[in-house]
C-alpha cells in the first residue's frame, strides 16, 4: 500500500472541504464572496502531467512534452526543429537544425541518407536509433557510416550517442563538433568544465552582437537563459583531442539581440586542429564515440504551490536526532511548510530510536507541513546494508567515490558517517538508490526528497573500472538520468512529491532539470541584487522555487534582514532556516545568530503566507521600471498581486546598509491591474497604520517610508468597494461575505494550528460591533482613529469562522485602543 494515499493527508482535511462547502452555500444573498484554496490542500495537489507523447507524419517525428515540442528528421535523425513555451508564449525556437559538423560534413545535409527506428516508448522516454550515411559536400572524400542513439526524457533532456563508423582511414582536418542554434528571451551565459563540479563557472552577461566569446577549458555544459527561458547544449567528450593548447574547446555567439530576445549560436568541439596542424586519424574500422544533449527550460508546467513552498530544516545532533512535537509546531507557526530532516539515515532506514521517524512525520503532517528526507547525491551512510555487502564482498570498488576526500561526518553528529560513491558507477548503484528509496515510500509517508551536493563532480580516478569516456569526467549525463529515474519513481507512489536539490552556486541545467526547488547560494555573502537576480532567476525558468540558505558562522554570511529582501523582491518563499539558528541555545555549535533573527523570520514568513504569494502574480523589480520605480538609489520594490482577491503585497526594501527615506512611484497603474476609479485601503503591514485612496492617487500612499539599512518595509493594498467592514490582515482568507440585511460580515481565515495571531477588521466605524469567532464572542478592541477592530485568535486544524455584526441600535461594545506597531518595527526604531 502507497504512504501516499494513507498517512499522508491530515485528518481534518475531510473537515475543512466539508466546512468550507457549507460555508460557501450557507448565505446565497451575500456580496463579495471569493474563495481561496487552504494552502494545506493547494501543497497536496498532484503535479502536473509529465509525459512525452511520440507521433510520426510526412514532416517528421514528433515528440511532445509538457511545454515543448521536438521535431525528428527520420532519414538522418537531426533534431530539426524545437519550440518551448511559457504560459501559451513561445520563449524558445530553434534557428536551424541542431548539426553534428565534421570538416565538409554535417548532419544536416540534405545528400545525407539513413533510417530511424524507434527503439523504445513509454509515457516518459522516447529512444530512436538512427543508422545512416555522412555524405560530404565535396566529392573527393567518402561517406562516413553512422549511428545516433538519441533518448528523450519528459523534462526536455535529449542525450544523443554519435558513433561513427569509418570503412576506411579518415583524417580530421578542422574540427568535429556539436551546433546548437536558437532565439530565445536569453540574456546571461554558464559554461561548466568538465574538469571542475561547477561552483565558479565562468558566467556573465551576453556577449554583444555579432562577438563570439570562445572558451578553451575542458568543457562539459555551455548554457544561455534568463528568469523566462535557458537552453543548454552538454558533451561527455568536449576537447577529446585538440592539435595544440589554447584553441577553443566551446563557443558563444550572439547573432541578434533585441534587449528581450537574443539569436544564440552554441558550439562545442569534440576534436579542434589549428591550420596546418597535423591531421586527427580515425583508422579503418575503428569508432568514434562520443555523446551530446540539449537541456530546456521552462521544462513543466508549473505547480501552483511554489512560491509557498518555504522549508524549514532539522539538522540535529548526537544529543537531539529528531525534533520535538513543540519544535515541529514552531517551525509550521513561522510559516514553514516543507520540513527536512537532514540527517534521517538511509531511505527507508532511519536512524534510532525505533518509532521516532514514523512519529515526527505524522507530526508533521498534523501541523499541516510536507516532510522531505535527504539523501546525498554522491554518498552513502557507511551503515547501509548495500555498502556493507560491497565491502564483504570486496567489491566497494565498483562504487568508490572521491569526494570529500571519500568519507564525511560532522562533529557534532558521528551517526552521520558517509562514504562517498562515484556518481556514474554502472555497476548496479543508481539501481540500489531507487531500491532504497522505493522502501522508503512504502513503509513512510515521505512527501518528498532533498538531494544535498546535487553537482557534477569530476573527481573519480577510476575511470575503467566505472567506464568513464574519460579519465576526468562530471558524469553529468549519469547524474542527470539517476534524478530523473528518481523523479518517476516518487510521483509513481507519491503524485505530489517535492523534490529539492542543492545546486549552490553551480546552475547547470541538465543536473536541475528533474527538480522541483533548488538549494542555492549557501547563505554566503550576495552580490548585487540585480547580479542575483540574473544568476540565480535560471530557477524561475525551470518553473521551480529557490531556496536562500542562511549558513553555519562564518561571518561574510548574509543576515536575515537582508536575505528577506532578496527573497521578497525575488518571487518569494525563498528563504530556508534551520534547528540550530532557531534553538542556539540548544546546539552548542550554533554561532553568529543575531537575537532578532526569529522576529524577521514570524514577520516576513507569515506575511506571506497570510497574503497567499501562491495564488499571486510577482511583478519584479528589474522587470517592472515602466510600470513603477521607487525615488532613491539602492531601494527597490516588487508587487505582488492575488489573482483571487486582487489585493496587493508590496515590499520595499532598503539595499543600503545606512537607513534611508524612499517613496513607490507608480507610473502605469492599469498594467498592475491597479484601477484607477477604485478605492484601496493601504494597511502598513509592519507598522500597523492605514490610509485610503484611490488607484489613480496610490502612490502618495507609499511615499516617504524610512527603511532601515538592509531591511524592508511590507505595505498591504486591498480594494475598498462599500463602508461595511472587511477582513484586512491576519490569517489567510480563503472565503468573504457581507450580507446587506443582517448587517453581518462572515469570513474564513486559516492558520497553523496553535499559531496565535492578531487579527484586523477595517470599516469599524459603525456605533456597535460584536465578533464571534467559531460561533462565541471574543475579546476585539476598537481603534477609533483608523476604525480597525482588532483581536488576537489561536488558530486550530480547521479554518476560523468569524463574524463582525454590526448592531446599529446599540452602542459600542468594543473597548477603545490604539494599534501598537509590530515588535519587529520597535526593535528597529528603538536601534
Amino acid at each position: 500500500m502507497s504512504s501516499c494515499n494513507s498517512l499522508r493527508v491530515p485528518l481534518y482535511t475531510a473537515a475543512l472541504v466539508a466546512l468550507m462547502f457549507v460555508t460557501l452555500n450557507a448565505s446565497t444573498k451575500a456580496a463579495e464572496k471569493q474563495v481561496s484554496q487552504p494552502f494545506r490542500s493547494v501543497l497536496r495537489e498532484p503535479l502536473p502531467e509529465e509525459s512525452l507523447s511520440y507521433k510520426i507524419d510526412s514532416v517528421g517525428i514528433h515528440l511532445k512534452g509538457p511545454v515543448f515540442d521536438y521535431l525528428v528528421d527520420p532519414n538522418t535523425g537531426c533534431i530539426t526543429n524545437l519550440e518551448v513555451r511559457r504560459d501559451d508564449e513561445k520563449v524558445i525556437q530553434l534557428s536551424k537544425p541542431v548539426d553534428l559538423i565534421l570538416d565538409d560534413y554535417q548532419l544536416s545535409a540534405k545528400q545525407n541518407s539513413g533510417e530511424t527506428v524507434l527503439e523504445f516508448k513509454s509515457q516518459h522516454q522516447v529512444i530512436l536509433k538512427t543508422t545512416g550515411l555522412l555524405n560530404p559536400q565535396a566529392n573527393d572524400r567518402s561517406a562516413i557510416p553512422y549511428t545516433l542513439q538519441s533518448t528523450f526524457f519528459d523534462d526536455g533532456v535529449v542525450v544523443s550517442k554519435v558513433t561513427l563508423q569509418p570503412k576506411q582511414d579518415l583524417l580530421i582536418h578542422r574540427n568535429v563538433s556539436t551546433r546548437l542554434s536558437a532565439k530565445g528571451k536569453f540574456h546571461s551565459y554558464l559554461h561548466k568544465r568538465r574538469d571542475q563540479h561547477g561552483m565558479g563557472s565562468q558566467s556573465g552577461s551576453l556577449p554583444p552582437t555579432g562577438k563570439a566569446l570562445p572558451l578553451t577549458t575542458l568543457t562539459s555544459c555551455l548554457e544561455v537563459f534568463s528568469p523566462e527561458a535557458a537552453l543548454a547544449l552538454f558533451t561527455d567528450s568536449g576537447a577529446t583531442h585538440l592539435s595544440k593548447a589554447g584553441l577553443p574547446t566551446a563557443a558563444l555567439n550572439i547573432t541578434g539581440n533585441d534587449g528581450v530576445t537574443a539569436d544564440v549560436v552554441l558550439e562545442q568541439n569534440i576534436i579542434n586542429i589549428s591550420e596546418g596542424a597535423k591531421p586527427y586519424l580515425i583508422k579503418s574500422g575503428e569508432e568514434l564515440t562520443f555523446r551530446t544533449g540539449l537541456s530546456l527550460a521552462p521544462n513543466r508546467v508549473p505547480h501552483p504551490r511554489n512560491s509557498g513552498l518555504r522549508m524549514f530544516t532539522w539538522a540535529g545532533d548526537q544529543q537531539h536526532p529528531y525534533p520535538t512535537h513543540q519544535e515541529i509546531l514552531d517551525a509550521a507557526r513561522l510559516g514553514f511548510t516543507l520540513f527536512q530532516m537532514h540527517r534521517p539515515g538511509t531511505p527507508g532506514k532511519p536512524r534510532p530510536p525505533a518509532g521516532e521517524m514514523k512519529r515526527v512525520i505524522q507530526q508533521v503532517h498534523d501541523a499541516g507541513m510536507l516532510f522531505i528526507w535527504c539523501t546525498m547525491a554522491d554518498m552513502m551512510y557507511e551503515s547501509s546494508e548495500g555498502v556493507q555487502q560491497m565491502r564483504e564482498q570486496n567489491q566497494w570498488k565498483l562504487w568508490q567515490g572521491f569526494n570529500y576526500g571519500g568519507h564525511y561526518q560532522p562533529r557534532m553528529d558521528p551517526y552521520c558517517n558517509m562514504t562517498a560513491t562515484c556518481l556514474s558507477s554502472p555497476n548496479g548503484l543508481a539501481e540500489y538508490r531507487l531500491k532504497t528509496i522505493s522502501e522508503m515510500l512504502d513503509k513512510f509517508a515521505v512527501d518528498g526528497i532533498y538531494v544535498d551536493d546535487n553537482l557534477a563532480y569530476p573527481s573519480c580516478p577510476l575511470h575503467q573500472e566505472h567506464q568513464h569516456p574519460h579519465p576526468v569526467y562530471d558524469s553529468l549525463i549519469e547524474l542527470h538520468e539517476v534524478s530523473w529515474r528518481r523523479r518517476k519513481l516518487m510521483i509513481e507512489k507519491c503524485p505530489h512529491v517535492v523534490l529539492i536539490d542543492h545546486c549552490t552556486t553551480a546552475m547547470v541545467l541538465p543536473v536541475m532539470s528533474a527538480f522541483d526547488m533548488h538549494l542555492y547560494g549557501e547563505g554566503y555573502g550576495s552580490p548585487s541584487l540585480e547580479n542575483y537576480w540574473n544568476f540565480f532567476g535560471i530557477t524561475k525558468s525551470l518553473n521551480g522555487q529557490g531556496c536562500l540558505w542562511p549558513g553555519d558562522d562564518e561571518n561574510t554570511r548574509t543576515s536575515a534582514a537582508i536575505v528577506y529582501n532578496y527573497d521578497l523582491l525575488t518571487g518569494g518563499g525563498q528563504y530556508s532556516y534551520l534547528d540550530w539558528r532557531l534553538y542556539p541555545k540548544k546546539f552548542p555549535y550554533a554561532k553568529g545568530v543575531a537575537d532578532e533573527e526569529p522576529l524577521y523570520i514570524r514577520t516576513y514568513s507569515t506575511a506571506q503566507a497570510n497574503f497567499g504569494i501562491y495564488e499571486s502574480q510577482p511583478y519584479i523589480f528589474a522587470e517592472s521600471g515602466k510600470q513603477f520605480s521607487t525615488s532613491t538609489p539602492q531601494t527597490y520594490a516588487t508587487i505582488y498581486r492575488n489573482r483571487t482577491w486582487n489585493d496587493y503585497l508590496i515590499p520595499i526594501a532598503n539595499m543600503s546598509s545606512e537607513s534611508q527615506t524612499t517613496s513607490l512611484e507608480i507610473h502605469q497603474p492599469e498594467a498592475i491591474k491597479v484601477k484607477q476609479d477604485q478605492n484601496y485601503l493601504v494597511f502598513d503591514v509592519n507598522q500597523h497604520t492605514s490610509k485610503i485612496a484611490s488607484g489613480a492617487d496610490v502612490s502618495s500612499t507609499l511615499s516617504n517610508l524610512e527603511i532601515p539599512g538592509g531591511s524592508l518595509r511590507l505595505l498591504y493594498l486591498r480594494p475598498v468597494s462599500d463602508s461595511h467592514p472587511m477582513h484586512l490582515w491576519g490569517g489567510k482568507r480563503l472565503s468573504e461575505s457581507w450580507d446587506a440585511a443582517q448587517k453581518s460580515l462572515r469570513f474564513q481565515i486559516d492558520g497553523p494550528p496553535g499559531l496565535q495571531e492578531t487579527i484586523y477588521i477595517a470599516n469599524c466605524r459603525q456605533p456597535a460591533l460584536k465578533v464571534l469567532v467559531d460561533g462565541q464572542p471574543a475579546a476585539f478592541a476598537l481603534d477609533a482613529s483608523q476604525g480597525i477592530a482588532f483581536g488576537t485568535v489561536t488558530f486550530t486544524e480547521t479554518p476560523l469562522q468569524l463574524e463582525v455584526i454590526v448592531e446599529t441600535e446599540k452602542e459600542s461594545s468594543l473597548p477603545l485602543q490604539q494599534i501598537k506597531p509590530d515588535l519587529l518595527f520597535q526593535r528597529q526604531h528603538q536601534k
